[in-house]
């Protein structure tokens, strides 16, 4: 009989939601036959400073029918025994979708498995959770409801400090301008709504008669722009799991995604590859 397995949640809600999709991927394709996730990481203090877009946890919010837990005595063994969190287990799928197989035997996962596909893979159960209460009287999502909408994602705020400015590539306005420009190019009055963690930067930047800027909510409450900007019908998108999470479990058949042409410094890893455009 096959042992439960446990998934660590960690990081941001975008990262969050890799996680948990992860974690219904395992069960889906039969290498465990419950997930059980581990939230310990939200009680040592591990999520202090970063962007103000969901560091705080939310997950358990989201789905509360999973099953969660904060390291029991016997995980906590495991993770000493078989921690493994190698460079493609970072940026890449732990179990590879072409074979199907586990490529290691732990029961304690640790990991952010950034790949889009392993969301888009699960986003039927995104789609049954009843968000409308929640947004109901937010004055944003009539204006988004109705015709070309358009989700622009900008983060700055953590990128632009500490060790991250050694790590994440800071989208330059050029992009943003050029994917704009792009987007009026193929929609009739398209409306762009702007999501992001610098507002004075956001007020300064995006002064079109066509760009409306969302003023961004702090901790948990920033959980309901990521819900405004999953309802977009188009968007661009930044480095950022927030956006690109959203971006696919709102993508339509006929929605336009311009993704961002570089994540990382250093090295072309992205959690994004094949899907959306890349403008050169």
């Amino acid at each position: 009989m096959k042992s439960i397995g446990y998934v660590r949640i960690q990081g941001g809600l975008g990262n969050q939601l890799f996680q948990f999709f992860y974690g219904l991927h395992l069960t889906r394709i039969g290498t465990f036959p419950e997930v059980v996730y581990d939230l310990s990481f939200y009680t040592s203090g591990s999520q202090a400073g970063g962007s103000n877009q969901l560091r705080d946890l939310a997950i358990a919010e989201i789905f509360p029918a999973a099953k969660y837990t904060y390291r029991p005595p016997l995980v906590r063994v495991l993770r000493r025994i078989e921690r493994r969190v190698s460079q493609s287990q970072l940026f890449g799928w732990e179990v590879p979708p072409k074979t199907g197989k586990v490529v290691h035997s732990s029961k304690y996962l640790e990991g952010f498995w950034q790949d889009w596909r392993v969301v888009d893979e699960g986003k039927e159960v995104w789609r049954e959770l009843d968000f409308v209460p929640l947004l109901r009287a937010d004055p944003v999502l009539p204006k988004i409801s109705t015709g070309e909408s358009v989700g622009v994602h900008v983060r700055r705020g953590d990128y632009l400090a500490g060790k991250n400015r050694t790590v994440y590539s800071a989208l330059s306005q050029d992009y943003y301008q050029s994917s704009l420009n792009y987007i009026r190019s193929k929609l009739v009055k398209p409306r762009f709504f702007i999501f992001g963690d610098d507002f004075e930067y956001l007020r300064a930047n995006f002064v079109a008669a066509d760009c409306e800027v969302v003023n961004p909510r702090q901790g948990r409450l920033a959980f309901l722009d990521f819900l405004l900007l999953s309802k977009c019908r188009h968007y661009i998108n930044a480095n950022s799991t927030f956006s690109l999470v959203a971006s696919v479990l709102g993508r339509g058949a006929s929605s336009i995604v311009v993704s961002p042409p570089v994540w990382f410094i250093g090295t072309g890893d992205r959690p994004d590859d094949g899907f959306g455009e890349i403008l050169r």
